[in-house]
């Protein structure tokens, strides 16, 4: 049981933390005119749509945040 407990409160912990990271990127790639980088450039797409779409396009999360932080840095993808 207490085993099921720790594996429960490391998935919550695991998820806060995405979350939170998840946050940041949207919030950071609002800022950014380019299309390939903002999908909230698209005004009927609702969150779950944004994030897939920048998932899917640079295939994944990690390197979906590494190309906003890179294209806020550089100006490239």
């Amino acid at each position: 049981m207490a085993g099921m407990a720790a594996a429960f409160s490391g998935y919550k912990a695991y998820h806060s933390v995405k979350s939170s990271v998840t946050g940041f990127r949207n919030m950071q790639a609002t800022k950014i005119a380019d299309p390939k980088i903002n999908p909230h450039l698209n005004p009927f797409a609702d969150t779950a749509d944004l994030n897939a779409t920048m998932d899917k396009q640079f295939g994944g999360f990690g390197k979906s945040l590494y190309c906003m932080l890179k294209h806020k840095i550089t100006g490239k993808i």
